[in-house]
């Protein structure tokens, strides 16, 4: 219930992070209680993840990644990346038994990994 308007289930549940809970009826918001989940388990949402391996020519290089709920019937819960190619801007295809292996219709690969503050990089 809103302390402001006495409302109830009006809490905003965003997924970013640092941000706190709101009410959606009068905009309270309470800033005891901010959210403090990584941005990558975000479902839905872009980022750009940059390159981390040893070629100085793709330093430049941002691959946008996107985040959604898995379609998939045996990963109940799950999330799917879907990846635009760093080098040529097209929808990349997961490499078959390699799970955060990508490549596009060019033969670009990247392998997408996670930091250990959450945020994703390819190398």
């Amino acid at each position: 219930m809103c302390p402001k308007c006495k409302r109830h289930n009006g809490w905003d549940v965003r997924e970013y992070p640092d941000i706190c809970p709101q009410c959606v009826y009068c905009g309270y918001e309470d800033y005891s209680k901010p959210f403090k989940r990584k941005r990558y388990l975000s479902k839905g949402l872009k980022y750009s993840a940059p390159y981390v391996g040893k070629w100085k020519a793709l330093e430049d290089k941002e691959a946008i990644v996107e985040i959604v709920a898995s379609k998939q019937h045996n990963k109940s819960g799950g999330v799917d990346y879907l990846v635009d190619c760093p080098m040529c801007g097209i929808r990349m295809r997961q490499a078959k038994n390699r799970q955060f292996r990508f490549t596009c219709n060019k033969m670009h690969t990247i392998k997408l990994a996670s930091t250990n503050d959450g945020t994703l990089k390819w190398i």
